[in-house]
């Protein structure tokens, strides 16, 4: 009984504040979804390189960057997943550009 009250109030705390709420709950679904979908750097990598270079190199190119972004956005993903309820950057700002991994025609930006 003392669990599901201790939850309640939990989520009664996390969900009160609408600005509150659409910062962490933001962060937490940033790192769930970069670690969930990061391994798709890899072959969005590629096919950028390939499109730029149009030949074999750009194609091995991509899968190094893809791999390098891989990783990056995995662990970043798991700090946001992490430290969700706790501001780390301004106003829970993303660490990584784009956002989420499928956001259209942005590079990825390490700060």
């Amino acid at each position: 009984m003392l669990k599901k009250i201790l939850l309640m109030l939990i989520c009664v705390l996390m969900f009160s504040s609408a600005v509150y709420a659409e910062g962490p709950v933001r962060k937490l679904s940033r790192g769930v979804s970069n670690l969930a979908f990061g391994m798709f750097e890899i072959p969005k990598q590629m096919e950028k390189s390939w499109e730029e270079d149009s030949n074999m190199i750009g194609f091995g190119v991509g899968f190094i960057k893809g791999v390098g972004h891989f990783v990056y956005r995995e662990a970043v993903g798991i700090l946001e997943i992490v430290t969700f309820p706790f501001e780390t950057t301004e106003d829970f700002a993303p660490i990584i550009e784009p956002e989420f991994i499928f956001d259209e025609e942005e590079e990825l930006e390490i700060e």
